[in-house]
């Protein structure tokens, strides 16, 4: 099994065997506007690696959203709460 690295630039991912890849490799990806990915993974060859990759971005991006669902309920309560604050302050 090789170790894989990931850059990438919008939409697109690169996939190199960390054992190629070199400082000139990686001149050439910081100038065209590519981005080291902060995930490297053991695999058999490219395609095994990238499914890696899309796995753990698929987690990463669920767990994300679940966070970001419960935090904007509490969020929520917290405004209504502050709201009928000021509003009974108001009206009293």
């Amino acid at each position: 099994m090789q170790t894989f690295v990931f850059w990438s630039k919008g939409d697109s991912i690169n996939v190199y065997p960390k054992s190629a890849f070199n400082r000139t490799d990686k001149t050439a990806l910081t100038a065209a506007g590519f981005q080291r990915v902060a995930f490297e993974t053991k695999a058999e060859n490219e395609e095994q690696a990238l499914e890696a990759y899309l796995t753990h971005f698929n987690a990463n991006t669920s767990a994300l959203g679940e966070f970001a669902h419960s935090h904007l309920f509490l969020i929520l309560v917290a405004v209504v709460m502050f709201l009928a604050t000021l509003l009974a302050q108001a009206v009293g």
